[in-house]
């Protein structure tokens, strides 16, 4: 028991040495700032955003079937999947929540490691706009 403790406590001072050496939490919050700005930029020119949620780099995007009224699609539509199959086509792997099957909402996760940079953080975002775009046409 003492040997995994010790273990346990030497990764842990590892994983804290690394994220404070490689600047990860800072690196978080202003790639974070800098996802919110891209989606937003697609959320203009999108008919299914509806919300963009969160801090940092984890964030929900929520897909409504109404912009205006945040109306969510019928849970029968399968939106979500839909969007995950069309991301994936891309080379984009989407988290995805459907509250009560549907019923209460839909939302797509992003969550980019706390490594993640400026040009990749772009190509994130573009992949998630070209993936709503499809969605968008096949309405």
């Amino acid at each position: 028991h003492l040997v995994l403790d010790v273990a346990g406590e030497q990764i842990g001072h590892a994983v804290v040495a690394e994220t404070a050496e490689r600047g990860l939490i800072p690196n978080a919050a202003a790639m974070g700032v800098r996802m919110h700005e891209r989606l937003l930029e697609i959320q203009k020119g999108s008919r299914v955003m509806g919300d963009i949620r969160g801090k940092g780099l984890l964030m929900a995007i929520e897909i409504v079937s109404d912009r205006d009224t945040k109306a969510i699609f019928p849970a029968q539509t399968m939106a979500i999947p839909r969007i995950v199959a069309l991301g994936m086509e891309r080379g984009l792997l989407l988290y995805s929540r459907r509250t009560a099957n549907g019923l209460y909402g839909e939302w797509l996760m992003v969550a980019p490691p706390l490594i993640v940079d400026a040009q990749q953080i772009d190509t994130i975002a573009g992949l998630i706009g070209e993936t709503l775009q499809a969605f968008e046409a096949e309405l």
